[in-house]
Order: C-alpha cells, then structure tokens, then sequence
C-alpha cells in the first residue's frame, strides 16, 4: 500500500477558534501544537474525517496506541498552512498511512477467536475500563451514555470483553478491507494541557472535547511524560 496523498513541505494545522484557545489560557492550560494525521476512509460508513496520533506511537512502538489515540472528527473540520495561534510544537514521529495500516491490521489479527494457547503477552487486553472503552466511545460517538457514570468505575474488564470492545473500534474503520484510507494529511492539532487537573483538550474549530486517552498516555506513561516535560520546561 503506498500513501494516496503525498504530503509536501508545507506545514499543516487544525484550525482552532482563538477564543477558545483564550479561555482555557486564562484557566491555566497550556496550548500545544500536538504532531497528528488526519485521514478519511473510502465506503466505510460516517463520511467524517479521522484524527490519529503522530507523538506517542513513536515513543511506545504500539500498534494499540495508535488505534486509541485515533478520534473521529467533524465534517467540516478546517486544515490550514498557517497556525492560527502560536503555540510550543512537538517534533513528529515517522507516522505514514502504511504505518498506521499494517499497525491496525496487526491489531485486527490479535482480536480474532483462535485458542487460547495462542494468545501472547501483547494481547493481553485485561485492563480498567478506560482507555479501552474511551476509544470506543470517541471512535464511535462520545455520547454521555458511554462515557457517563462508568467512567471512574475501577474496576477491570474480562478480557473477552475488552477484545470484543477492540474489534469494534477497528470494525467501525473498516479494517477488514483495509483499511481503507483515501486521504491522508499529515499536520498539527492543537491540545490544551492542565498539569494541575491532569486534564487535556483537543481543540478544532470552535469546539473543545477532553481527550482522556491521551492523558493517560501524557500523565502516566514515563517516557512520554519525560520527553513532552523537557520541551515545555515542566
């Protein structure tokens, strides 16, 4: 597979209302241009573009970081060549759409039924109910039914369910064909940071939605942790 949009030197960003931006400035969060990749995906349901990671995956090496890290964005969602506000930028990882693919179609053969002699330690999918069942919320709708009250159950989930919860999300991409990605723009998304409250937002448009995968990742993951707190000075 090769990538079907070539990305040439040009830099690109999400816009971002600037209010917004203000607003959560002036609550004490932090902005940052945060290295993503936008892509859309041919004949696979929503016609809404997809926003997946480009930092993390390269800290981690984790094909299950870049399926978490992936939210479904709106369909009016503006990529500009200039950043509307100024803003710390983090260094990209090497994150093309054949990365991305191959990482998703490895997850895809993890969650399929087979013996459970087969199973190795990377497939071990028995953790909290988030960040799991977040993704899914993010990839398929963040309606307050799930992510309501569960949210901060600390409990743990039967691995058969959390499979079951993994080859949904990569179900709703399509990932059996695929998957099938017809556009791919690598480009900036702007992420508002609260170390106190351990909280981030992800920023586009006039819109704001906490992402709390990408805390956990930020927060609780010491490399990334380590790398993100050297940049800023934290």
């Amino acid at each position: 597979m090769v990538d079907k949009v070539q990305v040439g030197a040009e830099t690109l960003y999400i816009a971002v209302r600037e209010k917004t931006a203000r607003d959560l400035a002036r609550r004490g969060y932090r902005m940052i241009w945060w290295p993503v990749a936008v892509f859309t995906l041919e004949d696979c349901g929503r016609n809404n573009p997809y926003l997946t990671d480009c930092y993390v995956c390269g800290i981690t090496g984790s094909a299950r970081a870049r399926l978490l890290l992936t939210t479904r964005l709106d369909k009016n969602v503006e990529i500009r060549p200039n950043p509307p506000i100024q803003a710390v930028q983090l260094p990209r990882s090497k994150c093309t759409m054949l990365e991305y693919s191959q990482a998703l179609r490895e997850l895809w053969s993890l969650v399929q039924p087979r013996p459970e002699a087969r199973r190795s330690s990377e497939d071990s999918w028995s953790r909290s109910i988030s960040p799991e069942r977040l993704a899914l919320a993010h990839i398929l709708s963040p309606t307050s039914w799930i992510l309501g009250p569960m949210e901060n159950m600390k409990i743990s989930i039967a691995e058969d369910i959390a499979l079951s919860l993994v080859r949904g999300m990569l179900e709703q991409l399509c990932v059996e064909r695929g998957p099938p990605i017809n556009s791919w723009k690598q480009a900036y998304a702007l992420v508002a940071v609260n170390t106190r409250k351990k909280a981030i937002e992800l920023l586009y448009g006039s819109k704001k939605r906490r992402n709390r995968v990408l805390e956990k990742y930020f927060f609780e993951h010491p490399e990334v942790s380590s790398r993100v707190g050297k940049i800023l000075e934290l």
